[in-house]
C-alpha cells in the first residue's frame, strides 16, 4: 500500500512539473484594496479573491469573488495579455447586495504584475484596476458603477 502511494504521489509531482514548465498554469489569486463608488462618493475597502487558468502567454481565464463594503461580486473573467505581465479583462456575473438583492453585472479592468515568476512554481505579485455595474442593482450603470484597485497576488501550478 505505502509502495502505491510513493507511486502516485511521485508521477502526480511529476505531472505537475511538466504542465509548470508550460505556459499553462492553474493560480488561485487573493487581493485588496480600496473601492470608488462612484454614485455614493465613498472610498470603501475591498477583498477579493479566485481562480484562474492560463490557456498560453496571451488568453487566460476564471472566476473572481469580491466583496466590496458588503456587496458581493461574483464574476466570470476572460482576460488577454497584449504585452507581457499587463492584461486586459472582461467580466459577466452577478452582483449581490449585502441586503440579497441580486442583479446582472459586468466589468472591465486592467492589471500590472511586476513581480512574477514562472518556472515551478507560478507566483506573481501586481497592481489591478476594476471598473463594475450591474443592471439597477448596487451598483447601477447609470449611476457610474464602482471603481476597484489594489493589489493582487497569485500561486500556483
Amino acid at each position: 500500500m505505502k509502495k502505491n502511494a510513493l507511486v502516485l504521489f511521485i508521477l502526480t509531482v511529476c505531472t505537475l512539473g511538466l504542465f509548470a514548465a508550460g505556459p499553462d498554469y492553474f493560480a488561485f489569486e487573493i487581493g485588496a484594496g480600496g473601492a470608488f463608488d462612484v454614485d455614493a462618493g465613498d472610498i470603501v475597502s475591498t477583498n477579493s479573491m479566485g481562480f484562474y487558468y492560463t490557456f498560453n502567454e496571451t488568453f487566460a481565464g476564471g472566476f473572481s469573488f469580491t466583496d466590496i463594503a458588503g456587496n458581493d461580486v461574483s464574476m466570470v473573467t476572460i482576460s488577454v495579455s497584449p504585452l507581457e505581465n499587463l492584461y486586459v479583462k472582461m467580466n459577466t456575473g452577478q452582483i449581490t447586495s449585502g441586503a440579497g438583492v441580486s442583479a446582472l453585472g459586468f466589468g472591465a479592468g486592467f492589471g500590472y504584475d511586476f513581480l512574477t515568476k514562472k518556472s515551478g512554481l507560478f507566483t506573481s505579485l501586481g497592481l489591478y484596476f476594476d471598473w463594475y455595474a450591474d443592471n439597477a442593482g448596487v451598483y447601477d450603470i447609470a449611476d457610474g458603477g464602482v471603481m476597484a484597485f489594489g493589489l493582487k497576488t497569485r500561486i500556483g501550478l
